[in-house]
């Protein structure tokens, strides 16, 4: 497939660098664009991660084009009936000249009328147009004797992506339009700072990607900065496409593909985990690693999607809190809406806590009863598993205060450094 994607004028440079970035193959620049070839993947690619392109074109067709019904006779010929989503709405868009073709919106008329044609012909129902808001836009390139059209992949301009907050009526003039910033970014070396792979050492000596904002203009390029910082795909939040009133379009594809541009949520048992690939840092809170019977496998799983260098952040309760604090306690709250009784049993021998949780709710009657454990690990324990799947214990504290340990801490927090890969270990 051909396709390309627009820019405004000067960023065309900038634009074909992005492109050959995201692996996309015959990169070619050109005036207010940059073209490029691929698979339907690359065009998704390209609408899902561009910064610096207004939009992105798949060509249908080049042809002929002299006079009027030339035009016609061309568009005429192209298999519509494959391309536009039955009762999709149209829109076309004409742009250049020819010798005989002076007038964009005579051209538009024309190409509009062979294309509304072929599917009564075929289909026996022809579109209906939408000047204002369709479900597929197609843009008329003119130029001397030849033409060529193509389907608008974006839909609304990819620019637009501020959020909704910095848009709103009397707090978004000000505000620096995204590809503009991004342009800004990649010219200062940002977009490739952020690329590099952090390691241990960075951390350590703060040599961590730096940006200071001195005019802010309505905090466009910091907004700008923070999605590149955080590898949050451009396109990620974008709701409806121009692809989506396409034949071709293939919505598993898009949406396994997208699944690398937002947030993946996977919900997943820590003993059996199976990631899509390795990780740079994990954070486990509240204690989830006192309710898992076999640390040492927990820590393996973890350790194995780790890349070297990745920080292992996680607190866990203390055995002094589960031997003192909770023991064979047995704790009362009561409040306006809700009262909960809280029953501990210290189990010496299995070095677990048996919990027991009953919630009574005043209003309703309803009543809520859980049983669980807590799994006692000991400093010693952890550290070794830590060590054991590739982990540097770098510092552990008090995670109530964040100070040094002590002898009633009653939770540690851990901060632990993968030292291989997988293949290394």
């Amino acid at each position: 497939m051909e396709f390309y994607a627009s820019c405004p004028e000067g960023f065309e440079s900038a634009l074909a660098d992005e492109l050959k970035r995201l692996g996309l193959s015959h990169v070619r620049r050109l005036k207010g664009r940059a073209t490029f070839e691929g698979e339907l993947e690359e065009g998704y690619r390209a609408c899902l991660w561009s910064r610096l392109a207004s939009r992105v074109f798949v060509v249908l067709g080049r042809f002929e084009a002299q006079d009027a019904d030339e035009l016609y006779d061309s568009v005429y010929d192209i298999a519509w009936e494959t391309i536009i989503r039955p009762g999709a709405t149209i829109a076309i868009t004409a742009r250049g000249v020819t010798e005989q073709l002076r007038n964009t919106r005579f051209s538009a008329l024309r190409a509009k009328d062979a294309l509304c044609d072929r599917l009564a012909e075929t289909t026996g129902r022809r579109a209906d147009v939408d000047a204002a808001d369709p479900d597929v836009h197609l843009l008329l390139s003119l130029r001397q004797r030849r033409a060529s059209i193509s389907l608008d992949l974006s839909g609304d301009p990819l620019f637009k992506r501020l959020p909704p907050a910095a848009t709103r009526a009397g707090e978004g003039a000000h505000v620096l339009r995204p590809d503009y910033a991004a342009l800004v970014l990649a010219q200062v070396g940002w977009t490739a700072l952020c690329e590099r792979e952090l390691t241990a050492d960075d951390y350590e000596n703060e040599a961590l990607p730096t940006l200071i904002d001195a005019s802010c203009a309505g905090g466009g390029l910091l907004l700008e900065a923070v999605n590149i910082l955080t590898d949050c795909a451009p396109g990620a939040a974008r709701e409806r496409w121009g692809f989506e009133g396409w034949q071709l379009h293939d919505a598993a594809l898009w949406e396994q593909l997208g699944l690398s541009g937002g947030l993946l949520l996977l919900r997943q048992d820590l003993l059996k985990l199976d990631l899509y690939g390795t990780i740079r840092a994990a954070v486990s809170t509240f204690d989830t690693f006192n309710h898992i019977p076999d640390l040492d496998t927990a820590i393996a799983n973890a350790g194995f999607f780790m890349e070297k260098g990745g920080v292992f952040l996680f607190d866990m309760n203390t055995p002094y809190k589960h031997q003192n604090v909770l023991g064979e306690n047995e704790f009362t709250f009561e409040e306006e809406d809700a009262s909960c009784v809280w029953r501990n049993h210290y189990n010496a021998a299995d070095r677990k806590v048996e919990i027991t949780v009953d919630i009574d709710y005043h209003e309703t009657g309803e009543h809520f009863h859980e049983e669980f454990c807590e799994y006692t690990y000991d400093l010693d324990t952890i550290r070794a598993a830590l060590e054991k799947h590739g982990f540097a214990l770098e510092s552990v504290c008090d995670g109530e205060t964040f100070g040094p340990l002590t002898e009633d801490s009653q939770r540690y927090f851990f901060c632990a450094v993968k030292q291989y890969t997988q293949l290394e270990g």
